[in-house]
């Protein structure tokens, strides 16, 4: 876990984005997450979202 923290430049093991909510789309793309899928099956997640509804909320 210490290289992908250091690697992802990450703290206390999370990684913030501030993403704006007009751009909030291309994030979910670009970080390829399917946002229907993530609470199906959360230990095959590699990335959790701590906000998940407010991403849902904003996103589409």
């Amino acid at each position: 876990m210490p290289i992908i923290t250091e690697d992802d430049n990450m703290q206390h093991g999370k990684r913030v984005f501030a993403v704006r909510s007009s751009l909030l789309p291309y994030a979910v793309q670009a970080l390829n997450l399917d946002l229907a899928k993530i609470e199906a099956r959360p230990e095959a997640q590699q990335i959790m979202l701590a906000n998940l509804e407010e991403v849902k909320r904003h996103a589409f």
